[in-house]
C-alpha cells in the first residue's frame, strides 16, 4: 500500500481524543499533540472568558493575558475571591492534561518524560510545547497495530529533503532556546542576586551547546551551525521579552556578551555531534540531560560576595570662580530636555536638584526621570566641597517592554553609596568642578558590565556638570 494511503498511528478523530487524553498508556504523536494543545487551549480560554465576564467588574479577557509573566493575568481578578478561585479550579484539569500529554509526547519522541516538569514554569511551557511538537517521534505501534508514517510516495524527494532540513532547523532552535530559558529559571528562583555566571555565561553557552549538538548531527558545516546557534540565541532573548521577563534595552546590552559564549558552546556541541569524532554520535534522547542540569549552574553563583564600591570621577573646567559655581552645585534649576540617545532609550537621567536646609544634615533631592535620589549632606565646605550619602534611589531605567515589568536589576543590581562635588580654584578666576559617585553592581562579569555602567554614569555626570557650568557662566556674565 502506498505510504500516502496508510492510516497514521495515534492521530485519532476528534471523538477519539478524550480517550487518548485520559488513557495514560497511549503514546502521543506530533499531530495529536498539536491538535490537543489547540483544542484544550481553546476550551480553557472560553471558560476563562466566561469567568471574567461574569465577575463583578465584568473584566475583559483576551489572549494577551496568557503572556503576562508568572501567571500575572490572575491579578486582573485578584479582588474577587470567587472569580480567582473559579479560575484556579478551572485551570487544574488543564494543567494535569498538559503535563501528562507533554510527558507522553516526550516519551514518544525518545526523551525522558521528566522534561514535562517544564510545563509548570510560566513562559517555558510554551517553548516546551513548541519543541516537543516539532520533535520527530520514535517508531511506535499503537493499539491498532498501525505505525505512524509521514510523507507520500509521490512527494518530490528534493522538496521532502528541504522540508526535513527546515524542520530540523526549527527543532534545533526550539530546543536550544529552551535550554537557555531553563538557565534563567534557576537564578531567579534560587538566588537573591540572580545576575551571575549561570545567567550571563551558562545560559548562552547552553543555547550554543544544545543547538550546535542538534543541528550538527545533520550539518557538517560549522559556519552554518554557528548561524543557527545565533538564531536560537535571538529566539531565546526574544522569548524573555515576549513573556515580560526582561526588557529590550537590557537584552540588547547583554547580547554582545552572550553571542561569543553561545558561539563557543555551538562549536563544542557541533564537535560532539560529528560521527567521525566518535564511534557513534550521541543519541538525541539524551539531550534532556542538558536541559535538566542547566538550572544547576546556579551553584557557581552560590555565596558570591558583592564587589567593593568604586569611585567614578568626571570633571569640567568653568570660567567662573568657586563662589559663583557653588550655588548651582547645591541645587540647580530644570535641565533642558535630554537629547542623548541613551536617555531617549529610557536610561534614567537628571532633571533638577533641590535642597532642604543648609550645612551638614540638610537633605538634597536630585530628581531623575524615574524618581528622586535622596542625599543627606555629610560634608559642607562652602564653596569647595559638598559630600552626601545616598539613602534612597529610583530605578536605573524605564525598560522597553509590552508589559509593566520590574526586573530586579532596575532597582537592586546597581547601588549608589555616596557622591561628592569638589570645586578646585584655578588661575584666572576659573574652577575645576569634579563630580564623584561611589557605586557597585552585582552583574557578572564585572569587567563587561563596568563598561556599560561607567559610560552611563559619566554621561549622567556630564549632563549635570555642563548644566552647572552654563548656569554659573550666565550668572557671572549678569553680575559683571
Amino acid at each position: 500500500m502506498p505510504t500516502g494511503q496508510r492510516l497514521q498511528q495515534l492521530t485519532p478523530t476528534l471523538g477519539g481524543l478524550p480517550r487518548l487524553w485520559w488513557d495514560l498508556s497511549l503514546p502521543v504523536s506530533r499531530k495529536t499533540y498539536w491538535i490537543s494543545a489547540v483544542l484544550l487551549f481553546a476550551i480553557k480560554y472560553l471558560g476563562d472568558v466566561g469567568i471574567a465576564l461574569f465577575s463583578v467588574g465584568h473584566v475583559p479577557w483576551s489572549l494577551w493575558h496568557y503572556l503576562s509573566p508568572f501567571w500575572g493575568h490572575l491579578l486582573t481578578i485578584a479582588d474577587e475571591p470567587w472569580a480567582m478561585a473559579s479560575m484556579v479550579l478551572w485551570a487544574l484539569p488543564f494543567l494535569w492534561l498538559g503535563a501528562t500529554l507533554t510527558a507522553r509526547r516526550a516519551k514518544h519522541a525518545g526523551i525522558p518524560p521528566s522534561v514535562a516538569l517544564g510545563f509548570f514554569v510560566p513562559g517555558l511551557n510554551y517553548c516546551l510545547v513548541l519543541a516537543l511538537g516539532l520533535e520527530r517521534e520514535e517508531e511506535l505501534l499503537g493499539d491498532d497495530g498501525l505505525m505512524e508514517t509521514t510523507g507520500d510516495d509521490d512527494v518530490d524527494p528534493e522538496l521532502a529533503e528541504q522540508a526535513n532540513a527546515f524542520r530540523h532547523l526549527l527543532v534545533s532552535v526550539a530546543w536550544g532556546a529552551l535550554a537557555g530559558l531553563l538557565t534563567f529559571v534557576g537564578p531567579f528562583f534560587v538566588l537573591e542576586s540572580p545576575y551571575g555566571f549561570a545567567l550571563f555565561a551558562g545560559g548562552p553557552f547552553c543555547v550554543g551547546l544544545v543547538t550546535g549538538f542538534l543541528y550538527g548531527r545533520r550539518s557538517i558545516s560549522l559556519g552554518k551551525t554557528q548561524g543557527v546557534v545565533q538564531l536560537a540565541l535571538l529566539v531565546g532573548l526574544g522569548a524573555l521579552l515576549f513573556f515580560g521577563i526582561e526588557g529590550a534595552i537590557c537584552l540588547a546590552m547583554a547580547y554582545p556578551l552572550a553571542a561569543p559564549l553561545a558561539a563557543l558552546g555551538g562549536m563544542m556541541g557541533h564537535a560532539f555531534a560529528q560521527p567521525h569524532r566518535f564511534s557513534q554520535a550521541p543519541s538525541v534522547s539524551r539531550l534532556w540531560i542538558f536541559l535538566l542540569l542547566a538550572p544547576l549552574l546556579t551553584a557557581f553563583d552560590h555565596g558570591r560576595p558583592l564587589p567593593e564600591f568604586r569611585e567614578l570621577v568626571t570633571a569640567v573646567e568653568i570660567d567662573a570662580p568657586p563662589e559663583a559655581v557653588w550655588p548651582h552645585v547645591i541645587q540647580f534649576t530644570e535641565l533642558p530636555p535630554a537629547d542623548e540617545l541613551v536617555f531617549r532609550l529610557g536610561i534614567a537621567h537628571p532633571i533638577r536638584a533641590r535642597i532642604e536646609g543648609e550645612g551638614v544634615g540638610a537633605v538634597r533631592y536630585c530628581e531623575f526621570s524615574t524618581g528622586p535620589f535622596v542625599e543627606p549632606i555629610t560634608r559642607w565646605d562652602e564653596p569647595y566641597r559638598l559630600s552626601f550619602d545616598v539613602t534612597d534611589q529610583p530605578p536605573t531605567m524605564e525598560e522597553w517592554s509590552p508589559y509593566d515589568i520590574h526586573p530586579p536589576h532596575l532597582t537592586e543590581s546597581l547601588t549608589s553609596q555616596r557622591g561628592e562635588f569638589r570645586l578646585i580654584p584655578l588661575p584666572g578666576g576659573r574652577t575645576r568642578l569634579e563630580g564623584s559617585t561611589w557605586y557597585r553592581h552585582d552583574l557578572y562579569p564585572q569587567a563587561y558590565w563596568n563598561l556599560w555602567s561607567d559610560s552611563l554614569i559619566h554621561t549622567i555626570h556630564r549632563r549635570v556638570l555642563d548644566h552647572i557650568a552654563d548656569r554659573s557662566l550666565q550668572q557671572e556674565h549678569q553680575t559683571s
